[in-house]
């Protein structure tokens, strides 16, 4: 293999690795962004029940 060969795989590796690493960040964040929707659901029902107690 060739120097250029060897960059040009080396560069098609890291963009490779980018958009892996783009896509896990973008999927780590909606699955915070859902838990968060549900605790946040959870806590307005809470209040909700509570001041009806009251």
């Amino acid at each position: 293999m060739t120097n250029k060969a060897f960059e040009r795989k080396v560069d098609r590796d890291v963009d490779k690795a980018k958009e892996s690493l783009v896509t896990l960040h973008d999927d780590g964040v909606t699955a915070l962004s859902r838990v968060y929707e549900q605790l946040a659901g959870d806590a307005k029902e809470t209040v909700a029940a509570r001041k009806e107690e009251l």
